[in-house]
């Protein structure tokens, strides 16, 4: 049976559901598995596509595993200028690797977010893969205007990545954090490092009983201006959620030669940066989020840990 999104404007259910929204204003899209014929069925056919703009899709993960995923992308026009507007709907489906035959897995609605980030943000949907392997995705647009776009890829997904996956453990490591009269400079390239997320160790987190948001990025070395924006979001919802959550941020880069990766960064087995993890109370990864965060989305991502009903954030 094909499933609907489990949505980050619903509460969470028991169900193996996906992650997905718009942006729009209205009710939050309700959770409804297809039928059972529908099981099977290809992608959109020809008609649709002949009377829709074909765009362009760019994935931004650098590598998507079974479980959860935070699925981040891009659609963009003829003339290569990116689309913010509209409702995007996403299917996800499995390509049988024997037949190639289209299985569709889950279905929603995609959510923009992070316009005011350094890249523009992304559209997101959060997606569960039950296997390895091709899968394939097809988005349908319909922009504020009335006009239809559609776009369409294969991406593949791993069964096996050195970065955490949603179910498993953090890394069992100690990482560096403040000491009594210790130096913040020693610990973050944060011109205005805020001391409460270098107080506490991984495995402190880990054990705590409580969920932890761990940030790893490196404000002053990264490539881009993603992680220094993650870095602001993440402070300025620590206070918010400081008594029921723990918040860490481990740099990427050694601050002694930053041409070189930390510790930390080695030792989460990252293929990039940013990187977000957001632990349970039990210690395991409840979702992990590779790129930038803005306050609207880590605010929804932490209420989610913490096991809250959560509503659909409006414009």
């Amino acid at each position: 049976m094909r499933r609907a999104f489990k949505t980050i404007a619903l509460v969470a259910t028991s169900t193996a559901l996906l992650i997905g929204t718009s942006a729009c204003q209205g009710d939050p899209p309700t959770l409804t598995p297809a039928s059972a014929d529908s099981a099977g069925a290809a992608p959109s056919d020809g008609a649709a596509a002949a009377d829709s703009e074909q765009l362009t899709l760019e994935v931004l993960n650098t590598e998507l595993a079974l479980g959860l995923e935070r699925f981040s992308f891009l659609l963009k026009d003829a003339n290569g200028n990116p689309i913010r507007d509209g409702n995007a709907r996403v299917r996800f489906f499995r390509i049988l690797p024997q037949s190639g035959e289209s299985v569709n897995a889950a279905d929603g609605e995609a959510l923009y977010f992070g316009v005011g980030m350094p890249n523009g943000g992304s559209w997101v949907a959060y997606t569960e893969f039950d296997a390895s392997g091709p899968w394939g995705l097809e988005v349908e647009l319909t922009r504020s205007d009335g006009r239809k776009g559609l776009a369409s890829m294969e991406v593949d997904v791993q069964g096996k990545t050195d970065t955490p996956r949603v179910g498993q453990a953090p890394p069992a490591v100690e990482l560096p954090r403040l000491t009594e009269g210790g130096d913040l400079g020693q610990l973050t390239s944060d011109p205005n490092p805020l001391e409460a997320l270098y107080t506490t160790s991984l495995i402190e987190a880990r054990d705590s009983g409580r969920p932890s948001v761990i940030l790893l990025a490196s404000p002053a070395h990264c490539p881009t201006d993603m992680c220094r924006a993650s870095l602001s979001a993440l402070k300025s919802l620590q206070g918010t959620y400081a008594n029921r959550v723990n918040f860490l941020h481990f740099e990427t880069h050694d601050l002694a030669d930053p041409t070189r990766f930390s510790e930390a960064y080695t030792a989460w087995g990252l293929p990039s940066e940013p990187w977000f993890f957001f632990l349970d109370a039990r210690g395991l990864v409840a979702s992990r989020v590779e790129g930038g965060l803005d306050n609207t989305e880590l605010d929804l991502l932490i209420r989610l840990a913490l096991g809250e009903q959560v509503t659909k954030p409006q414009p």
